[in-house]
Parts: structure tokens; sequence; C-alpha cells
């Protein structure tokens, strides 16, 4: 339920609340690897480039097969212009 309350708020640019409801959501289900990458979102669209960068990678970490994280790792790598890590 707090997933789909982040997801909800993410969608409708209420980035404070889904980062509220996403952090709920991780602290009942740590090793939701797509639970870290919307926290990344969130936390990216808030301009939060640090947090997001480990929320990614921790969404790789938890699932290293699913191709989303490594793409928006690599946006944040691009925004730092380390383009050798973005790739």
């Amino acid at each position: 339920m707090a997933y789909d309350q982040a997801r909800q708020s993410f969608q409708s640019g209420q980035f404070e609340p889904a980062l509220g409801h996403i952090d709920r959501a991780i602290a009942r289900f740590p090793k939701e690897s797509s639970y870290q990458l919307l926290r990344g979102r969130i936390l990216h669209e808030m301009t939060r480039i640090d947090e997001s960068r480990d929320a990614f990678q921790a969404a790789v970490d938890l699932d290293p097969k699913k191709p989303e994280p490594y793409y928006f790792l690599g946006i944040v790598y691009q925004r730092w212009r380390e383009n050798d890590k973005a790739l």
C-alpha cells in the first residue's frame, strides 16, 4: 500500500509525500529492488542526486538483472560528467 501511495504521489509531482511513503515501504520490504528504484527516481526529481545514486545502486545490488536501475545510474553519472561510468 505504501508503495502504491508513493507511486501515485510521485506521478502527481508530490515528491515529499512520495519519499515518506517509499521509505515506509522500504522499511517493511528492504530487499525489494523496485522500491529502491522508485526512491532513486523521487530523490532525483528532488535534485538530491547523491542520494538518488545510492538508491539506484541499491536497486542494482538487490537485482542486477533489471535494466532500469542501470539506466538511471547512467543518467546520474552523465549529469556529473562521468561519462565513463555512465556506460
